[in-house]
């Protein structure tokens, strides 16, 4: 089936579109086609049993489009197919809100490489790349596409960007990629970007041996095109309506300035982002690691609200509420869950089990802001902060992660991209065997196991902008919790299935923080060395330690952008991951043995 679009006529204020579905089905007669668009009618009495269908679609489209000024009709031969063409009529924008007009400059006519067997797929593609302002050309096999390669970096006009379709003969994508970014083909090799209009998980996995800069199923529109090829080529997306980007808005929290906050979260990195945004709206924050401990906490200690998670060991977030409202002083107690579960009915259970609402991972920050400021009373404090909080996104360079949400992630980080590739770095370090832990867990029968470590992979994952992870997690959550909670029996293939789809999003989600850290490095090489910011970062460093700040993970990670830390010993390493853990007590003996490596590496 392929959709074509084309302007037929506009003046100052309109603009009057004609639209065609084409097919290749079972096509009609004349007879067939003089009552098609009439109501509870079908082109033959036995196509509704055959193709399914009521007879109303095409009477209730009619209809539509005589409302919008437009008008419907089929043309079809009996046999080969049918061409259905509608028109409408659109009232013309204000504002020129071309995509186009994202393209930085040096991406303007950037040479795309076009490779599909199919003509209609090649057009399609030709179409978008052009319409977005690249400079296209087309392949119809592998074999030509790497002929005009060749040709291309002969002539000094290499292409910079291949799209290439994965299922095709003789040479499909997978195989044209081995070659096309290997080191022996080009001297130059382009960014590599797959389309596919079959399974993409496995596509993916199929391809985790060559270097992918993106992946797009069919069909492709124009924004999904623009965004894989801006990641693709390490240009930050610029939303048409930039006006509100990279701010958080304060002013729903500004009526519960200084209120206490009991945070209740098991997993570190949740925490960290929770806490920035609670502490951003000037809300004092407490932290619990498990149910039980927040029962304890609230025992001992008045808080205005409480955030609660589910999914928790020890004692989950429903086990943890019944236990606090046993207590009658907690009655009136805000108890707010968030959770990564967000399907029906999770909500009824939070309500049941006695919370007072319900937030969904990963947490919208104003979503959040505005549910405390209707469960908190007003304190009657007032903010030393502006209403709305502006995020520099543009002073450092953004992360260039194919598929990823990086804006929505960013601004739960309130705009730290420094804090968010840390982030994105020890979810890798904690998640990349999430699904080697499930396996071990079906193995050993401990499916409350292997529900917490879907659970964790589903929120985390949501948290960092990794999106497309998130289903296949929930999905293995939800098989386990049927199995805890119901007793069912676990299909084998299905399980597997899942597990395989999950691990190839993990792959892909893997590799591109890996190639971001990657192309950070390379950065880093071009850095000119200033030994004297050296050492004024290095003291900075050395207060902030002894000070328990957290920002010092920043400052080492600003020192180390300015060398080459394969010429330094483990030392580096440790003290990373000190100061991620928050041991500012070995950190402080590691960062003098990191300040002898640096004088060592400074002198030289």
């Amino acid at each position: 089936m392929i959709i074509k679009v084309k302007e037929l006529k506009r003046d100052e204020t309109n603009i009057t579109v004609e639209f065609a579905v084409c097919d290749t089905g079972i096509g009609m007669t004349e007879e067939q086609l003089s009552r098609l668009f009439q109501s509870f009618s079908q082109a033959d009495a036995s196509t509704t049993r055959k193709y399914g269908g009521t007879g109303l679609g095409l009477a209730i489209s009619k209809t539509l489009t005589n409302l919008m000024q437009g008008d419907i009709w089929v043309e079809s031969t009996y046999g080969e197919g049918s061409q259905f063409y509608f028109t409408a009529t659109f009232g013309l924008a204000n504002e020129n809100s071309s995509l186009s007009n994202t393209l930085k400059e040096t991406l303007v006519n950037l040479p795309v490489l076009i490779v599909d067997d199919s003509v209609a797929a090649r057009d399609i593609l030709f179409n978008l790349a052009q319409s977005l302002g690249f400079k296209p050309e087309l392949a119809a096999s592998g074999k030509e596409a790497l002929e005009k390669l060749t040709l291309a970096e002969k002539n000094n006009t290499p292409f910079k960007l291949v799209l290439a379709d994965w299922k095709m003969p003789n040479m499909d994508g997978i195989q044209l990629g081995e070659i096309v970014t290997g080191d022996d083909f080009l001297s130059a090799p382009p960014k590599f970007i797959i389309i596919t209009a079959f399974d993409r998980d496995v596509m993916l996995k199929n391809a985790g041996h060559i270097k992918l800069d993106g992946s797009m199923t069919k069909p492709v529109s124009a924004s999904t095109l623009l965004d894989t090829i801006l990641k693709s080529m390490g240009q930050k997306i610029i939303n048409i309506d930039d006006s509100q980007a990279g701010r958080i808005d304060l002013t729903a929290a500004q009526d519960i300035v200084g209120a206490d906050v009991l945070l209740v979260e098991d997993n570190e990195i949740n925490q960290q982002i929770a806490v920035e945004l609670l502490e951003m709206a000037e809300l004092i924050v407490t932290v619990a690691d498990n149910g039980k401990i927040a029962v304890d906490a609230i025992e001992n200690t008045t808080f205005d609200a409480v955030l609660m998670d589910i999914q928790m060991p020890v004692m989950d977030g429903y086990t943890a509420t019944r236990e606090i409202r046993k207590n009658n002083k907690n009655a009136s107690l805000p108890i707010i869950a968030m959770t990564a579960n967000a399907m029906s009915g999770d909500r009824e259970k939070c309500i049941a089990a006695g919370m007072n609402e319900h937030l969904a991972k990963p947490i919208n920050p104003q979503e959040m802001y505005r549910t405390l400021a209707k469960w908190i009373k007003p304190t009657g404090k007032k903010s030393s902060k502006a209403k709305v909080q502006p995020i520099e996104l543009d002073q450092v360079e953004l992360p260039c992660l194919a598929e990823f949400d990086v804006e929505s992630a960013l601004s739960r980080m309130a705009g730290n991209v420094q804090a968010y590739r840390n982030t994105l770095n020890k979810v890798v370090k904690s998640e990349a065997d999430a699904v080697q832990r499930i396996r071990t867990a079906i193995k050993e029968k401990d499916y409350q196991a292997a529900i917490l470590i879907a659970h964790s992979l589903k929120g985390l994952t949501g948290n960092i902008g990794a999106t497309f992870v998130m289903p296949s997690a929930q999905q293995l959550e939800l098989l386990f919790t049927a199995k805890v909670e119901k007793g069912g029996v676990l299909v084998a293939d299905e399980v597997e299935k899942l597990l395989t789809e999950c691990e190839a999003q993990l792959m892909q989600m893997v590799s591109a923080i890996e190639n971001d850290q990657q192309n950070l490095t390379a950065q880093a090489g071009n850095k000119s060395f200033d030994a004297n910011l050296i050492a004024q970062l290095l003291t900075n460093l050395k207060e902030q330690i002894d000070g328990f700040d957290s920002a010092a993970t920043d400052t080492l990670q600003e020192i180390l952008s300015y060398i080459q830390t394969e010429q330094l010993s483990d030392v580096t390493t440790k003290l990373t991951n000190a100061l991620e853990s928050y041991d500012f007590d070995g950190a402080k003996q590691l960062v003098e043995e990191f300040d002898v490596e640096l004088n060592s590496y400074t002198s030289h």
